[in-house]
Order: C-alpha cells, then structure tokens, then sequence
C-alpha cells in the first residue's frame, strides 16, 4: 500500500488558472491537473491506496469555505481524505482549530510562508500547540518554496525553536519536504533526531540519494512519511523512487503507508482503495 500524505488541489473552476500561475511564477510544470479528477486518476494509474489533501488558508476569511471543502472530500470521496487549514493570525484561530477538531478531520496545514508568519512567531506556536492538544496532526510546509524562494519562514532552526515551545508528546507534528526543502545539512543539525516526522514531498528527487539515506536512517524510518506534492511531483516516479532506495522492507512499508496509518488512526476501511493487482 501507497499513502501519499501530501497532495494539493484546487475547485475545479479555477484549476487551470491557478496551475498556470504556479508554473509560471517557479518553472515547474505539473503532474495533474490540479483537479481532484486529475488526483484520482493518478492514484488509479500508480495503484496509491489513500491521498491526504493539504489545503492552505491563504486569507482568515477563507476558513469556512476550505472547512466546508474538506469535509465533503473526507465524507465522500473513496481514498481521498483532507485535512483542514487555518491563518496563524485569524483572530478566530482557537474557534476555528476546534471546529476541525470536532469535525473529524485528522489533521491541519499550515503554511508560514503563504501566511506571512515565521514558524517561531508565538502567534504559529500558539496554533500548533493547541491543535496538538486536541489531538490533530499538525503539517508546516518547512524550506523553500519553489514558487516563491524569497519567503523563507520555516528554516530548519527556526523550526527547532518551535519545537521547543511546544509539547511534541501531545500530539503529531509534520514538517514537510523532509524537514527544510533546499536545506538538508540545516535539516540534520536542527531536526534530525527530534521528535518530529519528515514527509517527502517534492523532494525526493530534489536531494542526493546518499543525504537521503543517511536522513531516514539517522531520523528513523519510523518517522519518514511518503508524500508527493502533487500535482507539483508525479505520484508513479515517487513511488518507483522509493521502490528503488537500499532499504529493508519494513523500513519501506513505514515509509510508504504504516506510519501514515498510525497518523490517521480511526480512518474507515472503505477509505483506501485496494491495488489491482490484490483484487
């Protein structure tokens, strides 16, 4: 089993206007198109068992809207689920990390670059530690963005400073793209090691192969979770890279689903989707 534990897309009414601006402003091309018809039909082809959709709270006002969007996705579609997302500088913000709470929904995104708040500011600090306590995941997008390389929030000790104001035994936290996109040696100086998970998205073709494996064996495979990033990373090649990597087969089947399972205990069966070569 595949569980992609990072993906993203976008109302289909605005689908190819947003991917186009993606492109343009990083020089990256996609992988989908951005709709969730394009996720599902890339998990078809590349056999991915689950997909877990990180939407990003781009403005406060947007809270209900993506709430409302998550929830549908995670009530209806069949191995789809979404987390929530909330602005660290809504003033709703407990309101707001309760109602996901209580909705069901495993998990949370944010994203300090695209809200405009460092990951050690009190104000994003204050929303992890809250969300955790209420038992929800908690994803930061961590390194550069390739879309906007200038707006570095999350560094890797920045990301540390965090961890230490926050109680990590409460709850899961997540930083993405293997802890610091663009910033491995800072990765293994500040996170490795800490009580933290690492998802791979849009990064395991980005970092050398030797780093790569020196992380997950250092960190642990036990906190290593596959992700992609699509539509910005191809779901097939991702899974074919972690098929190739010199790794034990318990390590590999951590990686690509058991730990996301842990993450998302209490997830129903009907939700991930069988290999057809199982059926």
């Amino acid at each position: 089993m595949y569980i992609d534990f990072h993906t993203h897309i976008f109302p289909d009414r605005i689908a190819a206007r947003a991917v186009a601006k993606l492109e343009g402003v990083s020089g990256a091309r996609a992988c989908t198109d951005g709709t969730l018809g394009g996720l599902k039909a890339s998990m078809e082809k590349n056999g991915i068992g689950l997909s877990v959709i990180l939407p990003v709270v781009t403005k406060p006002e947007q809270f209900d809207s993506v709430q409302q969007f998550a929830q549908k996705v995670t009530e209806e579609e069949k191995g789809i689920l979404s987390f929530g997302g909330v602005h660290p500088l809504s003033p709703r913000w407990r309101e707001e990390i309760g109602r996901i709470a209580d909705s069901g929904l495993k998990g949370m995104k944010i994203h300090p670059d695209y809200q405009d708040v460092y990951v050690d500011d009190i104000r994003l600090i204050r929303c992890v530690d809250y969300a955790m306590e209420r038992g929800l995941t908690v994803v930061l997008h961590a390194g550069v963005d390739i879309g906007y390389p200038d707006m570095l929030r999350c560094t890797p000790q920045r990301a540390a400073r965090l961890l230490e104001a926050v109680d990590c035994q409460a709850g899961s936290l997540v930083f993405a793209h293997i802890g610091g996109h663009g910033l491995w040696d800072d990765v293994e100086r500040y996170l490795v090691g800490r009580p933290v998970y690492l998802d791979t998205a849009h990064s395991l073709d980005q970092i050398s192969r030797e780093q790569l494996l020196r992380i997950i064996r250092s960190h642990s495979a036990e906190r290593i979770l596959w992700a992609t990033d699509s539509p910005w990373a191809d779901q097939g090649v991702f899974k074919d890279y972690l098929e190739g990597l010199p790794l034990t087969e318990r390590q590999r089947a951590l990686i690509s689903h058991e730990n996301a399972l842990r993450l998302l205990s209490g997830v129903k069966a009907e939700k991930v989707l069988e290999y057809k070569e199982a059926q």
